[in-house]
């Protein structure tokens, strides 16, 4: 009876926390079978418990915190059970070994249920877990894609900095040497009135510290301020004392 007794007392306070903790944690399934596993075997007559309906009992007091919790359905219908093959056995309408293997073949039907929703809960979870790598990897793959995006655009805008660098580069030595050959030219011409405004503008960018290469970086078009030298074919002193020149 002791022996009987502290079972009771063991089993009363396990099954509660076990309880809560599967049914809240589907992980916890096997382990809590196990445990069902266990409350049967010590409702035996090993144990003390010498009649079956004494062993229903002791299974009923086991899984007694079971009614406090959700998604119970399956215990239930085994506690509902084995409550009828004790009824029965009462009765005489079954006897206490063909009780024994109904209450087995029960329990076997509740762990093949019990395994059949963790299967399916595992699947869900396994589909769930796959759809969220699913959406993770689209999410890289959209921000490489950006990464991609950015880097061409970035290449394809320094290179076209650098042609127009490059465009610049030629227009400033194309005007550079455009203003001194126009500069030469008005210095070198045979009108002494060509060469006297050529030296009069150059004595004023010297003054201004304008340079035909700092001009040109203002502005490329700017030779196009010196004037082209007239062509002159022949320059004759005239009664006044100047030239007269024929300017092709």
């Amino acid at each position: 009876m002791r022996i009987r007794n502290a079972l009771l007392l063991i089993i009363n306070a396990i099954a509660p926390l076990a309880l809560y903790c599967v049914l809240n944690n589907p992980a916890l399934a096997d382990a809590f079978v196990n445990i069902l596993d266990e409350i049967q075997a010590g409702c035996n007559a090993a144990h003390g418990f010498k009649t079956f309906g004494s062993q229903v009992k002791c299974i009923e007091t086991g899984t007694v915190g079971l009614t406090i919790y959700p998604n119970t359905g399956d215990i239930q219908l085994y506690l509902l059970t084995a409550e009828k093959l004790a009824d029965d056995v009462a009765k005489k309408k079954i006897t206490v070994a063909s009780a024994r293997v109904e209450l087995q073949k029960a329990y076997l039907d509740f762990r093949e249920r019990r395994d059949r929703k963790n299967a399916e809960a595992s699947a869900q979870a396994n589909a769930a877990k796959l759809e969220t790598q699913r959406q993770e990897a689209e999410v890289e793959r959209r921000r490489e894609v950006a990464e991609a995006q950015s880097r061409s655009d970035e290449a394809a805008r320094q290179y076209a900095q650098a042609q127009a660098n490059a465009q610049m580069m030629a227009d400033i030595q194309n005007c550079v040497a455009l203003a001194y050959e126009r500069q030469n030219a008005l210095a070198a011409s045979p009108n002494p009135s060509v060469r006297n405004v050529a030296s009069g503008q150059q004595g004023l960018r010297n003054m201004a510290g304008v340079t035909m290469e700092n001009a040109c970086q203002s502005d490329p078009n700017w030779y196009r301020s010196i004037p082209v030298a007239p062509q002159t074919s022949h320059c004759a002193p005239d009664y006044l004392g100047g030239y007269n020149c024929t300017v092709q």
